[in-house]
């Protein structure tokens, strides 16, 4: 099975394969502060693309949805006989967040079409007193929302994998699995499955090859989350 080399979301030149990141380069990608942002904001744990701070492929605080590279990539391995791309716990974890995220926001159109048609268009100004009230449930159920959905990724980051995060690994669910230093997410059956994910796609994901202030502005954007700002900064 590691002969069968997946080409989906990587850089293919000749014999070469590499990942994005890594055909790009740390040196350029650390000197390159919007490239740098741009691409370590994602994380790819076994072919599959996850908002790095929240490890989700589909993230309503990053507003991120990478479901189609999903679709994508596992297409490809299934055709090469290679299990689905990512792990199975974060995207069993993506799926139910992205789920009750939509319907949540249905909930809440569904409110506010309601008070238009009771109330008018311009319910805001006419009826002040129920767009507030409105806004001001809507914001703690935002905030009840959130809490629990970050106490769920803090869980994500303890646990880490599920699974030998190396894409050719054929006895992935291995009963003892060594967690990777770097990040403490990625996991493997093995040293040896360790070291060839490395060289395969784990040395441009590591949270250690991520640049000081990249980690410093996810830290940042974490403790403004916890304490209640879910606000996207535009750090361009």
């Amino acid at each position: 099975m590691a002969d069968i080399k997946p080409e989906a979301g990587r850089i293919v030149k000749g014999t070469s394969n590499k990942s994005l990141k890594m055909s790009i380069g740390k040196k350029k990608l650390h000197g390159d502060p919007f490239l740098g942002r741009m691409l370590y904001g994602k994380l790819i744990i076994n072919g599959m693309q996850y908002c790095r701070p929240h490890v989700m492929l589909y993230c309503h605080i990053c507003e991120e949805n990478n479901k189609s590279l999903q679709e994508e990539v596992n297409a490809e391995r299934s055709a090469l006989g290679l299990r689905v791309g990512g792990d199975p716990l974060f995207n069993e974890k993506a799926d139910k967040w992205m789920e009750f995220i939509n319907a949540k926001q249905m909930e809440g159109r569904l409110k506010n079409n309601l008070l238009i048609q009771k109330y008018g268009k311009d319910f805001t100004e006419t009826h002040p007193e129920h767009w507030q009230k409105f806004a001001c449930e809507s914001k703690a159920q935002e905030r009840e929302i959130n809490d629990e959905f970050l106490k769920d990724v803090q869980a994500t980051f303890d646990a880490g994998a599920s699974q030998c995060c190396y894409y050719a690994c054929d006895k992935p669910d291995a009963d003892k699995l060594f967690r990777c230093a770097g990040c403490g997410i990625a996991k493997y059956c093995s040293k040896a499955h360790q070291k060839n994910d490395w060289g395969w796609e784990h040395k441009g994901e590591c949270t250690s090859q991520v640049p000081q202030f990249i980690r410093d502005e996810i830290k940042e954007d974490r403790n403004r989350n916890l304490a209640g700002n879910y606000d996207v900064i535009d750090r361009r």
